[in-house]
């Protein structure tokens, strides 16, 4: 293989593996499959221990402050969440070969441009959806932090405490909700991660009286993955069992977050295209 032959072909693999002429694998290029079961297993290990924390934590704070005079938070042992996490890769490459040629010999004002594009795009998406009663979750035991090993999407806080914490605040102010009313139905939180790199490559040539068009790269390849996560915290009903539910006011919420983050997800990729 010459050595220009050889650049291209090493460009394009560390790009993205298939550049989408096949269908892409969950994990990066530089990672094997059994990497890729690892890193889905720390996202959603990570999800489940951000939640205990933040319904550990808010409760432990209300309950502790000798200056608090709000409504009590104690409804939280009684709700759940609703979590989806939707993983997508998104594979593409291009060539576009162009040229431009005088229109007559020795023309230097004058000449006529040509060129060829093709194209390649593959997408893969897995969804995987639970349900987690907040008290199933306290039962485990109080938790210091949660570990941040794992890919690095989720090195960082997700800020799931947070919230939790903030809509337990807004329900405990006095007269935000009604006297007869314990709290709101229900409050959903999305995040979106999305990790893209690519490269391309334009080679210089020229032949006599025949010049290559530098405007767009020859060859390009990029890849993209996302990682869209959606939870809806509400009451926990029915008996405890191996799929636990939300009440149906959180769960019709919980459609509705889901697909609006799905169209959402959708237009981001067409309009990347």
């Amino acid at each position: 293989m010459s050595p220009l032959r050889h650049f291209i072909v090493s460009l394009l693999a560390a790009t993205c593996g298939g550049c989408g002429l096949y269908l892409p694998e969950l994990q990066e290029p530089y990672q094997n499959r059994q990497e890729e079961k690892l890193d889905e297993n720390a996202i959603v290990l990570r999800i489940k221990c951000e939640l205990h924390k933040g319904v550990q934590d808010t409760l432990y704070k209300y309950r502790s402050s000798r200056d608090y005079l709000g409504k009590s938070v104690e409804w939280l042992n009684g709700w759940g969440a609703a979590v989806t996490l939707k993983v997508t890769a998104d594979e593409k490459s291009s060539i576009n070969p162009g040229f431009s040629i005088p229109a007559f010999p020795h023309a230097e004002r004058l000449s006529v441009a040509g060129g060829l594009q093709a194209s390649a795009d593959a997408t893969r998406a897995e969804t995987i959806g639970m349900t987690y009663r907040f008290d199933d979750l306290l039962a485990e035991g109080w938790i210091d932090q949660c570990d941040r090993a794992g890919p690095v999407i989720i090195t960082s806080d997700l800020k799931i405490g947070q919230f939790i914490e903030n809509k337990a605040f807004l329900a405990a102010v006095p007269g935000t909700v009604p006297v007869r009313q314990k709290v709101f139905d229900a409050f959903s939180y999305q995040a979106t991660f999305v990790i893209t790199y690519g490269g391309g490559i334009t080679p210089t040539y020229k032949f006599v009286d025949v010049t290559a068009n530098p405007d767009a790269p020859f060859l390009n390849g990029s890849r993209t993955r996302t990682h869209d996560i959606t939870i809806t915290i509400g009451e926990a009903t029915g008996k405890r069992t191996y799929a636990n539910r939300l009440s149906p006011r959180a769960e019709a919420q919980n459609y509705v977050e889901t697909l609006s983050q799905a169209i959402a997800s959708a237009n981001r990729s067409r309009l990347a295209r």
